[in-house]
């Protein structure tokens, strides 16, 4: 999953912004998904510097700005398989958020070997 996301979706999707001139709000990331990718980078932060309420608050926040996509999951799966789909959405948001760099970085440097 992180493999695709990230080189198969994340990467390219950032060359063509970067290549298009355009923001990504034209290719439907919204605030609340922007957000919501600020808010699973700051609970990774804070987990792994053991920022304990900063971690519980930025969850808090991840919960409260996706609540009716997790709502989604747990009807049908109830808890025991809905909260491991949390999980796994932030890990899907972290992955996005770490493609910007990277797409960025990639795009740049086919720019210099292109000559352009």
């Amino acid at each position: 999953m992180v493999k695709t996301d990230l080189l198969r979706r994340g990467v390219p999707w950032v060359s063509l912004l970067m290549r298009e001139g355009r923001s990504s709000k034209a290719m439907n990331l919204s605030d609340r998904n922007r957000a919501s990718t600020a808010a699973s980078v700051l609970f990774a932060l804070a987990v792994l510097a053991r920022r304990v309420r900063l971690a519980r608050a930025a969850l808090l926040a991840i919960l409260a700005l996706n609540h009716s996509f997790y709502a989604l999951l747990w009807r049908p799966l109830g808890p025991v398989r809905a909260v491991p789909g949390v999980g796994l959405h932030i890990l899907h948001q972290l992955t996005a958020a770490t493609a910007l760099p990277v797409g960025v970085a990639l795009h740049l440097l086919r720019r210099r070997r292109d000559g352009g």
